[in-house]
């Protein structure tokens, strides 16, 4: 329990009591020392020195800056389309949804996934000076939906939130459009709003229209929709974005999993250059800093195809 030091001064507590002081100096011993406290002291030590070593992360938000939110306004356009059901021919208050990640020019130039869905000002222009055209962190979320017509004539709307409540009258009492509720569908789990058939507004029993497909694949997209509803869905999509997967013959794909063109061999995308890196950008922005990777979406932007199980999940 005790151990000598013999050039070490005596303590006071010993020398303290007479009897055990002269039996200790009897046997030449000058210290004592309790080798219980020493391995504590010795612990401690290692202790603070394993701390001292330790990396401290400390996770810090970034938030976007504060701004100025934009006056809501229906425009008289859209107010013409409730009304009618007839898109104006040229119109400054609405315009493609698709144009923020620069897909609308080369969706619309195709037969195949035109014409693109379609957004009001109003849904995509949330802060003061902002600009439709481009993508922001004040990204309105996709809810509501106008359509009108059937099949690949049909017209769809993306609105804001105010202009579905200021329209509902309108919309009720003339039955020429259709308002739709839509999310897109961020868990394997969630059902899935992409027909557009959960909810309509007028409820017809006779009319069973549903979004067209290509029209399906635009919304998703751009909504950030995480997971494919069917096989078909899948396919679809990597033939758009002219991926390695809609190309299996292809002897050269960039990194991405983009086919250029010439390497092709596969049915037609419209886009000679890839859009991978600007739907990662969206999906970041739609997701606020939270990770989609292990996402049937997120697997695809990372040029990887999804695994037989995730495949075989689907339906046909």
């Amino acid at each position: 329990m005790y151990s000598v030091a013999p050039r070490a001064g005596m303590s006071p507590e010993i020398q303290s009591v007479v009897s055990l002081n002269e039996r200790i100096e009897r046997f030449g011993i000058t210290k004592l020392i309790d080798d219980r406290m020493a391995e504590e002291q010795e612990q401690e030590q290692e202790q603070e020195r394993e701390v001292d070593r330790q990396i401290q992360w400390e996770r810090q938000v970034e938030r976007p800056p504060k701004v100025k939110p934009a006056k809501h306004v229906v425009s008289q356009d859209i107010r013409m389309f409730v009304e009618t059901g007839m898109l104006p021919t040229h119109s400054a208050h609405i315009s493609q949804l698709l144009i923020p990640v620069d897909m609308a020019k080369a969706l619309d130039s195709t037969i195949e996934w035109s014409p693109s869905p379609l957004a009001t000002v109003d849904f995509t222009t949330t802060v003061l000076g902002s600009d439709s055209a481009r993508m922001t962190d004040y990204l309105r979320p996709v809810n509501w939906i106008l359509s009108s017509g059937s099949g690949k004539t049909s017209n769809v709307i993306v609105i804001s939130p105010y202009e579905a409540n200021e329209l509902l009258p309108i919309i009720r009492k003339t039955r020429k459009v259709r308002l739709h509720i839509y999310a897109p569908r961020v868990s394997s789990l969630m059902r899935s709003f992409s027909d557009l058939r959960f909810h309509s507004i007028p409820d017809s029993q006779t009319e069973t229209w549903s979004a067209p497909r290509h029209v399906r694949v635009g919304l998703n997209l751009f909504a950030g929709q995480l997971y494919f509803d069917s096989k078909d869905e899948y396919e679809n999509v990597c033939i758009l974005l002219a991926l390695s997967r809609a190309h299996p013959d292809a002897k050269y794909g960039e990194v991405d999993g983009f086919v250029p063109p010439e390497h092709r061999t596969g049915r037609h995308s419209p886009f000679a250059e890839s859009r991978i890196y600007i739907l990662k950008k969206l999906i970041g922005l739609r997701r606020k800093g939270t990770s989609y990777f292990r996402t049937h979406l997120g697997q695809i932007l990372n040029a990887n195809s999804l695994s037989e199980d995730a495949l075989s999940a689907l339906s046909p």
